[in-house]
Parts: C-alpha cells; structure tokens; sequence
C-alpha cells in the first residue's frame, strides 16, 4: 500500500496556475539552496571565442527536503541553462567563478516512465521559442537596463535576486536604507537594486565597487 503523501507533498503535487497555464510542483516564487560536490569541468575551444562545455557532479540540497514532498526517486529532468559566467583569476591554476543567469525546463521523464513528456521535436521548438524570447528581451532592453549577460564599469552582486529576507535586511543596513524595518522582502530587493544600480556619479560607482571586491576576496578567503 503506498504512503500517504504528507500536506507539503499534497501542496507540491496541487495543480497551479501561472500566466494561464496549468502545472504542478514548486509554487512560482519559491526557492532552491544546493550544494555542488566537487565536479568535472571540461571544455574545448572551437573558435576564438567559443567553447564547448562539460560537466558533471553531485548537487545537494543545503536543506532537508520535507517528508514525502517532491517528484519520486529517479526523475529526469532536460534543462537548457543560459548563463553568464564571471570568472577571476586567483593564481596559475585557480580562478574564483561565479554564475547568474536562467534555467528552462524542456521536458521532463517520470520515474515510472521510460519517455520524455514532450517529443524531441516538440523539445526543439520550445528551446527555440524560448531563446528568441531572450533574444527580443535583449533587443527591446535601453542601454540603461540591467543585463544578466553583459558586464559594465559598475560591479555587480551576483545572485542578489536569490538572496533571501535576512540577508537582504542586512544588506539594506550596510546601505542604510531608510525605512527598511518595515519592508517585505520584494521591497527590501527593490530598494536595494535602486540603491545599487540606480543612477549614480562616478566617485559613488567606485565606491560601490569597492564594496562588491571586498565581498568577492571574502568569498574567496573562505573557498581557499
């Protein structure tokens, strides 16, 4: 007799609505903390500046997942991955990396099933709808939005829209944001990026670099 699935695991499996489409699983909003094992990374270059990209690890979720919650043991997923990859060089063999940017899903596999829920072909249409969407949302970008995928004179704070309401709330304090008590965590995000990537004078985007810098020789103090 199979078990029953607990209310979190009820709540996962509920369907949902989402810009009038029907699905289930994690609400649209919530958010993942994983662990990466150390992985394989391998690449080959085949143009000037082109690579073809591998790798492979463990990835390990930085929490507990709850009773019963979640898609069955042996679910595959197919992500396409488009990401912006900033990468600093420490010394002869290391480099400090980090990466921001966005995942799709393009189809999926039960555990019980033995095909994918989509058809290659109809996998290949969605990867190209998907793509020409970010391709028109770059094109119809001003030169001053904000871009994942392109890197300027300012600094940036890498997955700052991930972060969650605690370190946002410390992160306003180090900006002294006023009114910032009584802000939800979408306001605090807001406030912040206004307060980051706002229009600014050249003596305060070198300021705030210099912030980001200490933050990433932080980062790097502790990988070390």
């Amino acid at each position: 007799m199979a078990k029953a699935r607990t209310k979190a695991g009820q709540q996962y499996d509920r369907y949902k609505h989402h810009g009038g489409e029907q699905y289930t699983g994690m609400k649209v909003g919530g958010t993942h903390k994983w662990y990466y094992d150390q992985g394989e990374w391998r690449e080959r270059k085949v143009t000037p500046d082109d690579w073809k990209i591998y790798y492979k690890t463990i990835k390990r979720r930085a929490g507990k997942a709850p009773d019963e919650a979640g898609v069955p043991v042996g679910t595959e997923y197919n992500w396409l991955i488009v990401t912006h990859q900033r990468v600093t060089k420490l010394d002869a063999n290391s480099y400090m990396t980090c990466m921001e940017g966005r995942k799709f899903k393009v189809a999926h596999k039960r555990a019980a099933k033995d095909t994918w829920n989509v058809s290659t072909k109809a996998q290949r249409k969605r990867v190209i709808a998907y793509l020409q969407a970010l391709i028109a949302e770059l094109e119809a970008a001003d030169d001053d939005t904000r871009l994942p995928w392109i890197v300027g004179d300012a600094e940036r704070i890498y997955g700052l829209e991930l972060r969650n309401l605690n370190e946002l709330k410390n992160m306003a304090a180090e900006l002294e944001i006023p009114g910032r008590a009584k802000m939800k965590r979408e306001e605090l995000l807001a406030a912040i990026m206004a307060k980051l990537y706002g229009t600014r004078k050249k003596a305060e985007v070198l300021a705030f670099n210099r912030v980001i810098r200490d933050e990433r020789q932080r980062d790097t103090r502790r990988a070390a």
